[in-house]
């Protein structure tokens, strides 16, 4: 088991010859991280139990369960995953292979909610507003910081032509 904590206490547990596990725990239970975890939680169901959503679990772990009293996500650990960030300062950039699929997946999240899923009361939760990685490549100039502030990576991808030219065609 290994643990980090910044806004939450983060355990990645280590399961030889099994699955691992991600135990993301809330440090604060203010409002706003509660509605963020929970978020996280709503998402990864729906995308495991919705068929609307089908076409998503291959770009997600497996989830196993939120617990909304503990604020505690467990989810399955991808030990030798790692995030746009971690590339980008190894890296110094992405290779065209990397753009095109990181393109591929945020697309693949662009699609038009049928009425039916629109009243499921798990998405109800959601605010009515589009996130603004949604909007990336159609105004890139509008998406320069995110909600967490100034990003190398978010600024590399929005000067990279090819990579918006590819948010544009899928």
């Amino acid at each position: 088991v290994t643990q980090t904590q910044n806004r939450n206490a983060i355990f990645k547990i280590h399961i030889k010859n099994n699955k691992s596990l991600f135990v993301k725990q809330l440090v604060n239970f203010d409002p706003q991280n509660t509605y963020f975890l929970q978020k996280d939680a709503t998402c990864l169901w729906l995308i495991k139990n919705e068929k609307t959503f089908a076409n998503l679990a291959q770009y997600v772990p497996e989830y196993y369960g939120y617990d909304p009293e503990r604020q505690v996500l467990i989810v399955e650990y991808l030990p030798e995953a790692k995030n746009l960030e971690e590339v980008y300062q190894t890296q110094q950039g992405f290779s065209a292979s990397l753009l095109q699929q990181a393109a591929k997946i945020m697309t693949a999240f662009h699609f038009k909610l049928e009425e039916q899923t629109m009243t499921n009361r798990a998405v109800q939760f959601f605010m009515r507003q589009l996130p603004w990685t949604f909007q990336f490549a159609l105004s890139p100039e509008s998406n320069a910081m995110s909600m967490y502030g100034k990003s190398p990576v978010v600024d590399y991808l929005l000067k990279n032509e090819s990579f918006l030219s590819l948010m544009k065609e899928n």
